[in-house]
């Protein structure tokens, strides 16, 4: 069982518009993960062509298990393998404009071997995606002024500050367990 952190919906993100929210979702499982490498900077996805910051991951395919999507996105976008670790939590985004329902679960998880090269699909490549490695801090700053006017953005931006601070309360629980072992 994961950890509820928050729901979002289009009301949450545009306040002043009058959406109706649609009677049928299509429903989406995302995988998410804040990666450390050995000198704990994290990887985060720029969309320099829309002006927002992503943790790495995305949806889980059909007949996919969850820590396999995870992998799989992982060496996809940032180029590396991971082991995954604890669970940060989930969130769901009820997206008007898709009429989706998505529910995100993140982990934590520590870059297994060397960095590698990414291998982003067309869309993303379209998007001007390029990985980062900052400190956990500066990634939250990023992803929290991330502004841009492409529709899930917002979403995003929510979602993933969400994810990354919970991530940074896992990640100084973990080290404090150690410390005292």
């Amino acid at each position: 069982m994961t950890n509820p952190l928050l729901t979002i919906s289009d009301p949450d993100v545009y306040p002043e518009t009058k959406i109706v929210a649609p009677s049928v979702w299509k429903e989406r499982t995302a995988a998410r993960a804040v990666v450390l490498d050995d000198e704990n900077t994290i990887a985060i996805l720029h969309a320099s062509h829309h002006g927002f910051y992503k943790l790495p991951g995305g949806g889980v395919e059909k007949g996919e298990a969850i820590d396999q999507a995870l992998q799989r996105e992982c060496l996809e976008e940032i180029g590396c393998k991971i082991i995954i670790g604890e669970c940060v939590g989930t969130i769901v985004e009820y997206k008007y404009e898709f009429k989706m329902r998505q529910e995100s679960i993140c982990y934590c998880a520590h870059i297994d071997g060397e960095k590698g090269t990414t291998n982003f699909m067309a869309d993303e490549i379209a998007d001007g995606f390029s990985v980062q490695w900052v400190n956990l801090d500066d990634a939250i700053e990023l992803v929290e002024k991330s502004r841009s006017t492409v529709y899930e953005a917002p979403f995003i931006r929510l979602r993933d500050t969400k994810f990354l601070k919970e991530a940074r309360n896992v990640i100084t629980n973990r080290k404090r367990k150690e410390e005292t072992h």
